[in-house]
């Protein structure tokens, strides 16, 4: 996803002002980074890539007409001869050498990892400048019980504790690693999509391995990008990426909201095809019977009732089509995991979703 940075005039913060900016970054900790601290949890077989068939990614320009766009089929390397890969909760640093040599020999799995690594070095000394700011605010607050609850006092310290642990750890991980350019770190993550890996697809597919700050350096990625990610966001929805059914069903919808994510302005709008990417995912989350997604259900069911209001019936008859050949996917997984967006902006993948199988 494109990050975009506003930009705000440089005044002082009142206490409340601070008390604030503090709690917020309790927020994005929680949301984002101490998701971080957890990322070696354990993973599926790290060598699964070896054993999976070659994967042909067909673009479409309409639901029924495949066959035209990026065939990503690989020859893998069978795991004799090579060093095993590391252990996720190894430092990247230590990690580098391995990762690069597997990834040149078609491993998606150390492809992504590699991709992921050097994009959380490079962003590095964002995250601490903003931490360092965060102790600066905190400091600045007026720490007392009278005013501040002891449970936001306690939040607060919680906060700053994990958020130092976080910073060390990744300072750790990316101790002497000299990062690639915003090119080359796109390419990163298309190789290993590529390759086959089904996070670093996602990753790729979304737009996630652009950011706002660096996307001149990489206008020549963009326009591949714009040729690849339309067939490639596909076959995951396809393989039953219930995130990227979202994604695409923002994406294809004529009448978007104000943000266009890089896949909405990469796919042709198409009304037929959104409203049976829609249709799809209500049928998934009714499934799931999950809270924290009725209210992405409602955004839903109310995009299904504006399309089928809109459309003539030769294109409610096609979008019902759309829905009989989608029949044959595998149907939309990973619902319960974390809360799916409703205008298709989808998050950073984590390094140890790098080794989940296709069917988890």
């Amino acid at each position: 996803m494109i990050r975009r940075q506003a930009s705000t005039p440089n005044k002082p913060c009142t206490p409340t002002c601070v008390m604030l900016r503090v709690l917020g970054a309790a927020a994005l900790l929680a949301l984002s980074g101490i998701a971080l601290l957890h990322d070696a949890r354990p993973g599926l077989a790290t060598n699964a890539i070896f054993a999976e068939a070659p994967i042909e990614i067909e673009a479409r320009d309409e639901a029924t007409n495949p066959r035209k766009g990026v065939d990503v089929a690989r020859d893998p390397p069978t795991a004799s001869g090579f060093v095993p890969l590391p252990p996720l909760e190894t430092p990247f640093a230590q990690s580098i050498d391995t990762l690069i040599e597997r990834s040149a020999h078609g491993d998606g799995v150390a492809g992504c990892r590699l991709a992921h690594g050097y994009q959380r070095c490079r962003e590095l000394p964002m995250h601490r400048r903003t931490f360092e700011e965060w102790l600066d605010d905190t400091s600045a607050l007026p720490l007392d019980k009278s005013t501040i609850s002891n449970k936001t006092i306690e939040s607060i310290a919680q906060t700053l504790e994990q958020g130092g642990k976080w910073i060390a750890r990744l300072t750790t991980d990316c101790e002497g690693v000299e990062v690639p350019s915003p090119a080359e770190q796109v390419r990163l993550w298309r190789q290993a999509a590529l390759n086959g890996n089904l996070a670093s697809m996602k990753q790729y597919a979304s737009g996630n391995a652009f950011r706002w700050n660096s996307l001149m350096g990489a206008l020549p990625e963009l326009a591949l990008y714009r040729q690849e990610a339309p067939a490639m966001a596909l076959e995951l929805a396809r393989q039953g990426d219930i995130e990227m059914v979202v994604a695409l069903a923002v994406a294809y919808a004529p009448q978007p909201s104000g943000f266009r994510s890089l896949l909405a302005q990469s796919v042709t709008p198409d009304a037929a095809m959104s409203l049976a990417l829609y249709n799809r995912l209500i049928a998934a989350i009714k499934a799931a019977d999950e809270p924290q997604s009725q209210h992405l259900l409602m955004q839903a069911e109310r995009a299904v009732a504006h399309l089928s209001a809109s459309l003539p019936r030769s294109e409610l008859d096609r979008a019902q089509q759309i829905e009989e050949e989608q029949r044959h996917w595998i149907p939309p997984r990973n619902a319960k995991q974390r809360p799916l967006s409703p205008d298709g902006v989808l998050g950073d993948i984590e390094s140890g979703e790098c080794e989940q199988a296709p069917d988890t």
